[in-house]
């Protein structure tokens, strides 16, 4: 399965990136996240630095598993500017990981620091 794409697009250095609600399918049927442990990382794609990690609990809020409902939580964005890459990865009580979106954000300088 490749993982569905969503580019967040210019955000500007130092603001609050907005909340991100998705609501995970598979075709028409709904993924299940109780019990499923979230990660997500942003990074430089060529540095591999690690600019921002977030999981469940800590950025990220599974606000209804039995739909399918997670948000990303709103945060300040303090990289630098740049062109950044994330994925969203899915840990089932199983032990499968499942990674359903993907992405970039590109953040541009600010001039007010």
């Amino acid at each position: 399965m490749t993982p569905d794409t969503f580019n967040y697009g210019n955000q500007y250095r130092g603001d609050t990136l907005d909340q991100v609600q998705f609501t995970l399918k598979s075709g028409t049927s709904i993924i299940d996240l109780t019990d499923v442990s979230v990660k997500c990382q942003f990074r430089q794609p060529f540095q591999g630095k690690i600019a921002k990690e977030i999981t469940n609990g800590d950025g990220i809020t599974i606000a209804n598993p039995t739909l399918g409902v997670m948000v990303i939580d709103p945060f300040i964005l303090d990289w630098d500017a740049g062109t950044y890459i994330y994925d969203i990865e899915f840990t089932y009580p199983s032990g499968a990981i499942k990674t359903y979106i993907k992405g970039t954000i590109n953040i541009i300088s600010d001039t007010t620091v």
